[in-house]
């Protein structure tokens, strides 16, 4: 465990966020740092670029009559800043009350490393009894843009006869199978209303602020009695949830004050359903950032002429295709488009994937 946890506590605190582009210097340094660890421990590691960031394919061969487990994971994390609402900083590893706290310990370099660290003293101790291939990318916190054409493009490196995803969680201590997840896309809307922002003094009550449009539109999101989306069309592909999905995820254990507790939260949102089947089975709409405005020290009374939010879409059709997903996130942001032009006078709405 301790040679484990200074691995551990080396990796956090490289700062390899993927969703900024100041931090490459960062993702390279976490690149060297894996290579480095398995080089050493006798894998065949290998540097793939050209597919965004990195990736790292490390392959433990044991014997080639041996069935072969490919492991994938990735090294980049969200951005973590200590006023976020962290007790100590994101990037050093804390350990209290044998928990650990940090950037990544869960999502996904924990878990990544656990799984590195077993399969290296396995092969050091000779009691590894398949082939392991791992494959690391550094760009699943901006949605694996590449993923899909590196493994394509690399099929013959990546052959294996069972696959193991290390990036999931356990449910207290109860194991978990996953059976899939929900996809993805993000957007930004942007708002503007003129072409700079006016003294609230001499145009207050006149001109039109970016800032109250935009919070005017993402208000008509979300149904504020039934929290569910308002965008027309959005639940059309969603698969049916069977009475044994219902079934199967309210037997997983749950402890509504726990939840709560880990995540400050007051109320838990749309009942009708577990937690499990809302965030596994069903869509959703999350507002992830809003900007406008000054907001620095101080004040400034000036009528913001543009104002801008990030909004994050989960879908969950199981059975969808590649092409299908596209379409449909296409569509979804020409509705919600619709959806924004209906509630909007006087200003030029731009929005982007």
């Amino acid at each position: 465990m301790d040679e484990y946890l200074k691995l551990l506590r080396e990796i956090i605190a490289i700062r390899s966020v993927s969703t900024d582009a100041s931090y490459q210097t960062e993702i390279h340094k976490a690149v060297k740092w894996y290579k480095e660890l398995l080089s050493r421990a006798g894998a065949e590691v290998e540097i793939i670029s050209g597919y965004d960031n990195p990736f790292v394919i490390a392959k433990f061969l044991v014997d080639k009559s041996l069935s072969t487990c490919l492991v994938y994971g990735h090294y980049d994390v969200q951005p973590a800043n200590i006023d976020e609402g962290w007790t100590s900083e994101p990037f050093s590893l804390r350990i209290d009350d044998q928990r650990v706290y940090a950037r990544g310990v869960v999502d996904n370099k924990g878990q990544a490393l656990i799984h590195i660290y077993s399969v290296i003293r396995a092969f050091r101790e000779n009691k590894l009894s398949k082939n392991v291939v791992f494959l690391l990318e550094g760009n699943e916190e901006t949605g694996s843009p590449a993923l899909p054409r590196f493994i394509k493009d690399k099929s013959k490196l990546l052959k294996a006869d069972l696959a193991l995803i290390s990036d999931g969680e356990i449910v207290g201590s109860t194991p978990v199978i996953e059976a899939g997840f929900r996809g993805g896309f993000n957007s930004t809307l942007q708002v503007k209303t003129a072409d700079l922002d006016l003294h609230s003094g001499i145009y207050g009550g006149t001109a039109p602020n970016a800032a109250h449009e935009l919070i005017t539109i993402l208000t008509k999101l979300i149904d504020a009695k039934t929290y569910k989306v308002n965008i027309p069309g959005f639940y059309e592909d969603v698969d049916t949830i069977t009475d044994d999905q219902l079934k199967n995820n309210k037997s997983i254990p749950f402890n509504s004050k726990d939840y709560k507790d880990i995540s400050g939260i007051k109320v838990i949102l749309n009942e009708e359903y577990d937690v499990y089947t809302q965030t596994g089975l069903l869509p959703s709409v999350q507002i992830t950032g809003i900007s406008s405005g000054y907001n620095g020290q101080g004040y400034r009374n000036g009528i913001p002429a543009v104002a801008s939010a990030k909004i994050n879409f989960s879908t969950c059709k199981i059975t969808i295709g590649a092409k299908k997903l596209q379409n449909s996130s296409e569509n979804l942001l020409i509705r919600l488009n619709q959806v924004m032009l209906r509630s909007i006078y006087k200003s030029t709405i731009l929005m982007k994937e």
